[in-house]
């Protein structure tokens, strides 16, 4: 009599297991909450803006300073890790309703030069490739491509899938400095998203 009443149990354990873990995917990479921004808070450390809220301490993001535009300079490719839960700091950054602020360290003997980096959690590598930072960061086959240009107050960073300018904008982030700059950004690295 037992035995019948485990059947419909077995059977659906069964069929769940013929689905199989290896079918449910890792953790998804989304532009919507898996990018942002590392930058100076004023007070001689760094913070990371990113709209993914509860990252623990002791996280490791990828770090990539994006090129700037007309720049021959080889752009960085490292690690940030997570020291501090959510802060009320990070200077004067402007950032969006849904983004959350937390401290962050650099590793021993990397730069900490005090312009905006990308920061991506739940990526896939990011390497350097023809002197450019390079990755396939949500795993669909277009490798993703970083960008940095300015406007006249303020820098502009993105993400695009394909070729910088040329393929599909993925992520956007303006960052302004608060004092006037050379402007060389081109329309479609601020334009707001179709």
């Amino acid at each position: 009599m037992l035995h019948r009443r485990l059947v419909p149990f077995i059977a659906v354990a069964a069929l769940l297991a013929s689905v199989g873990c290896a079918d449910v995917p890792a953790q998804q990479f989304t532009y919507q909450t898996d990018v942002g921004v590392v930058v100076p808070d004023g007070a001689g450390s760094h913070c990371l803006v990113i709209p993914r809220e509860a990252i623990d301490s002791g996280t490791a993001l990828q770090l990539v300073s994006a090129p700037f535009a007309g720049s021959e300079e080889t752009p960085p490719v490292g690690r940030v890790r997570v020291i501090g839960g959510e802060t009320g700091g990070c200077g004067e950054i402007h950032a969006g309703p849904s983004d959350h602020r937390y401290r962050v360290a650099f590793p021993d003997g990397y730069s900490t030069w005090g312009a905006p980096r990308v920061a991506l959690f739940n990526a896939e590598p990011v390497a350097i490739q023809g002197g450019e930072p390079v990755g396939d960061l949500d795993r669909d086959g277009t490798p993703e491509r970083f960008r940095m240009c300015a406007s006249t107050e303020g820098l502009h960073l993105t993400i695009w899938s394909g070729d910088p300018l040329a393929g599909t904008r993925r992520w956007h982030f303006y960052y302004y400095l608060g004092y006037d700059v050379e402007p060389n950004c081109i329309e479609a690295e601020y334009a707001p998203s179709p």
